[in-house]
């Protein structure tokens, strides 16, 4: 049954169809928690937020009445009941709309219900991080979660899921639609990248290549920030140094050779070649690139290339027209 106040419950029945409406009611309710809804209900609303791809609404359903804690933050049951399905049509429906924070929300609450299950929590595990990265990808662009990082911070060089290719698709539409045609030097920098390397650092970040002034105003203005009323004396040393600070340097400089010996080597890996030869397939590239690059990750990086690697190197090569080279790597990787 439905418990609401102010409408009958064929009223309700039909402003489930009209999800702003549908909420504006539940938010009204004075003692929202004796409120029931059925499950058939639920269902319409889900249904009308998907039509109207009114992912808003739905998450908002969500975050207030499905993870419920109430007026004074306490952890209580929620409200409204989902059972599998309308769960499951949340969850695609956020990954469709690539509300990630939702889509997290959602997928967080259904492994509550398996928890013991650790088989099917590995595969939810797994799943929602390609669909996180597959978000990304679309809300971002692929080569801004390259650029920016967020291909590190999420590790996909250490999980090398077997589906890579929504991110390989999505790259080479974005250097085809653009007209690029990768070089060397472009593809040094995707695989850098795909290491974390010129990366944009955290504002607060410490980093030894700084300039001891100016990694100090970093601090004080991190602990200025952090305080509701910071210490005068932290005030006066952060302003003195931002005053002086023209003739500082605020960039990353070349470790001198000190730093060097007592900074830990990036380790480098054989997984972001292997996108980078995939990419290779699917665009144009200047005739150089394949055995340039492949002197790049094995001189420089000290990178052994695996035998996936080299049975991808060998078709980049045959598409340049270098098909001795080409049946070489093929012998290595039957070897």
């Amino acid at each position: 049954m439905i418990i609401l106040r102010k409408y009958s419950s064929k009223v309700v029945g039909e402003l489930v169809n009209h999800p702003v409406l549908f909420m504006k009611h539940l938010d009204s309710l004075n003692d929202v928690s004796n409120t029931s809804i059925p499950s058939n209900e639920i269902s319409k609303y889900i249904k009308s937020c998907i039509d109207q791809r009114n992912d808003a609404m739905l998450g908002k359903l969500f975050e207030k009445y499905i993870l419920y804690t109430g007026p004074d933050e306490l952890i209580k049951k929620p409200i409204i009941e989902l059972n599998n399905g309308q769960l499951f049509n949340m969850i695609k429906f956020f990954k469709l709309m690539n509300n990630v924070k939702m889509y997290s929300k959602c997928v967080a609450y259904y492994t509550t219900r398996i928890s013991k299950d650790k088989n099917k929590l590995m595969e939810i595990h797994e799943n929602s991080f390609r669909d996180k990265i597959d978000i990304y990808i679309n809300k971002l662009g692929p080569y801004e979660i390259i650029k920016n990082g967020m291909f590190t911070k999420f590790q996909i060089y250490k999980l090398q899921l077997n589906n890579d290719d929504t991110l390989i698709n999505a790259l080479s539409i974005y250097f085809n639609e653009n007209k690029i045609i990768l070089n060397l030097k472009i593809c040094k920098e995707l695989y850098l990248m795909m290491h974390g390397i010129n990366t944009k650092p955290y504002k607060e970040e410490y980093s030894k290549t700084l300039n001891p002034d100016i990694q100090m105003a970093r601090i004080y203005r991190s602990t200025i920030k952090k305080t509701e009323i910071p210490d005068p004396l932290i005030i006066e040393k952060y302003n003195e140094i931002i005053n002086n600070s023209d003739k500082k340097t605020h960039l990353r400089q070349k470790l001198d050779h000190n730093q060097q010996k007592h900074s830990s080597p990036v380790p480098f890996h054989c997984y972001p070649f292997t996108l980078i030869l995939k990419l290779l397939l699917k665009v144009e590239f200047t005739p150089e690139v394949p055995v340039k690059l492949l002197q790049f990750i094995v001189m420089e990086c000290g990178i052994k290339p695996d035998k996936p690697s080299l049975s991808l190197m060998g078709q980049v090569l045959r598409k340049t027209g270098n098909d001795s080279m080409a049946d070489m790597l093929d012998n290595l990787y039957k070897a």
